[in-house]
């Protein structure tokens, strides 16, 4: 029974490397995860997902690449749509052009070439680089599939990986004057470079107020989440993460009222 073992690896921001380990066999065709790590990222990251591998030959073959990445969340933009492929063997590197399509959740490398591997381990690793905006799900799942058109036994190759989301704060709260007026949010500014930004509002009576942004595609990512008595406050707030766009505001009292405000980043 013919055996591939591919092994995927992540870097994302937190420069933390997250392995797996797939192992395929071509009849039947079974897949065996054999390690899977977790980690931690925070709203309005930004993922930028090198992946890198080796594929065990037991004879040479030619092979044709395909590799597709599914995400439960949308991909806001690719930062480009071509980029190489490099597989190198015990003697020779070889850098084919590969094509990246984005399908709204899904991100396709895949390349026209056909190429021979040597009997042996072949190392592989492609760029996929894209932005995507994590909002406030506890949990969101990438899926990487690897697979050879022109042979069954590469045909699903597979692992997730599970991005736990943190909460994100505000980074502070001013109350700037007192004052029992009506809920009100005044407005809503970033600063000219696009990394933080200033909401203004006036609050009547005490109790829980969110500050909730809305991204491009109308995910809400929370900001922060504070017990607040009346009065007129200025919430500073990070955007660092936040790719450019369209942005809302909506800014929420305890009793369930609502105001909202745009904003724009555009670095």
């Amino acid at each position: 029974m013919n055996q591939s073992i591919v092994s995927f690896t992540v870097q994302c921001n937190d420069s933390i490397l997250h392995s797996i380990e797939v192992t395929i066999s071509s009849k039947p065709n079974i897949i065996t995860f054999n390690q899977l790590q977790d980690t931690s990222q925070s709203p309005g990251q930004v993922l930028d997902l090198p992946f890198s591998g080796t594929i065990s030959t037991g004879t040479s073959m030619p092979f044709q690449f395909r590799m597709s990445l599914s995400l439960n969340f949308q991909i806001l933009d690719l930062i480009n749509n071509k980029d190489t492929l490099e597989l190198s063997d015990s003697i020779h590197t070889y850098r084919i052009p590969v094509s990246i399509i984005q399908e709204r959740t899904r991100v396709i490398v895949s390349s026209d070439s056909i190429f021979m591997l040597n009997e042996g381990i072949t190392s592989w690793k492609v760029k996929v680089p894209f932005n995507v905006m994590l909002s406030q799900f506890d949990v969101c799942e990438i899926q990487a599939e690897l697979s050879d058109t022109m042979h069954s036994c590469y045909s699903q190759a597979k692992g997730n990986r599970i991005v736990h989301i943190n909460e994100v704060c505000a980074n502070e709260f001013s109350k700037v004057a007192e004052a029992g007026v009506q809920f009100n949010l005044i407005r809503i500014s970033p600063n000219p470079v696009g990394e933080s930004g200033t909401a203004e509002f006036t609050l009547q009576g005490d109790g829980i107020v969110t500050l909730d942004a809305v991204n491009p595609l109308g995910e809400r990512i929370k900001i922060a989440e504070e017990y607040l008595t009346s009065g007129h406050y200025e919430l500073q707030f990070s955007t660092k993460n936040f790719a450019n766009g369209v942005y809302g505001i909506i800014v929420r009292a305890a009793d369930g009222r609502e105001r909202r405000a745009m904003f724009v980043i555009e670095r």
